[in-house]
C-alpha cells in the first residue's frame, strides 16, 4: 500500500497500523457470529485473523479491514 493511501485511512505510523489491526481482531470475537454454530463462527474467526478482512457471514460485505492481518503488527522495539 502507497503512504499515500495510509495517510487516507488514518494509519500515519506504525502504532495507528497496530491499533486498527488490533480493533478488527477485537471486532471478529465481539459479533453475534458467535451463537451461531460455533464451527462458522471460528472459520469467519480464523479467515479474519488471517486475511484483517472480517466479511457478514450472510452479504459477505466487508464489516471491516485491516490490511495484512495479525501478521503485520509490529514489534516493540
Amino acid at each position: 500500500m502507497l503512504q499515500e493511501e495510509l495517510v487516507i485511512i488514518g494509519i500515519r505510523n506504525v502504532r495507528d497500523q497496530d491499533r486498527l489491526i488490533l480493533e478488527t481482531i477485537t471486532t471478529a470475537f465481539h459479533r453475534p457470529a458467535f451463537t451461531d454454530p460455533l464451527g462458522e463462527a471460528l472459520k469467519d474467526t480464523q479467515a479474519a485473523l488471517r486475511t484483517g478482512e472480517l466479511v457478514d457471514r450472510q452479504s459477505r460485505h466487508v464489516i471491516r479491514k485491516a490490511v495484512g492481518g495479525w501478521r503485520c503488527i509490529e514489534e516493540p522495539a
